[in-house]
């Protein structure tokens, strides 16, 4: 887990070929762990590289069948193009147990989709299920910008956001 791990901070850090070759290395000491495949996804993603990063997220959704390789599959693959599977895999991730990453990631599927209201209803639930991320910087949110509930829902997760870091400041 330490690559894996390793590879989302540096990707979240905008070091992508560094965080590429973390998730290549995780995938490497522990092929059959279905979340260093959805980390490899990630980095490939990051790099643009959709069609081998719908590969990789692809085996960590039919491995986990969890709720956020799937989400993350289907935002993958309409960036890709291939928007009828797409639309196809976000059904299947909505109708999985739902957890807060998973319900962010499908919102971002359905925002790059132009489901202004799907994404808005999964947004609300990944914020309801506790999860907090820097929403306004996403770029799967772009088309949203602006947007009252999109807005108020962001507030709402950047007090959530600096309630965590205040909890867990020394």
């Amino acid at each position: 887990y330490t690559y894996s791990s390793l590879g989302l901070v540096l990707g979240r850090l905008e070091r992508h070929e560094g965080a590429l070759v973390r998730a290549e290395q995780a995938e490497m000491v522990s092929p059959m762990n279905w979340q260093h495949r959805a980390a490899l996804g990630i980095s490939l993603k990051d790099l643009g590289r959709f069609e081998a990063a719908g590969r990789a997220e692809s085996i960590a959704c039919a491995q986990s069948n969890n709720q956020n390789p799937c989400a993350l599959l289907a935002v993958i693959l309409h960036k890709a193009g291939h928007r009828t599977a797409a639309l196809d895999v976000a059904n299947k991730a909505a109708a999985l147990t739902p957890s807060g990453i998973g319900a962010y990631s499908l919102a971002g599927y359905w925002a790059v989709a132009g489901n202004r209201s799907n994404a808005i209803r999964c947004l609300r639930d990944a914020v309801n299920l506790g999860w907090s991320a820097q929403i306004r910087s996403d770029p799967d949110f772009e088309s949203l910008q602006g947007d009252p509930e999109f807005e108020a829902i962001a507030l709402e997760n950047d007090k959530l956001l600096h309630a965590s870091a205040a909890a867990s400041a020394p």
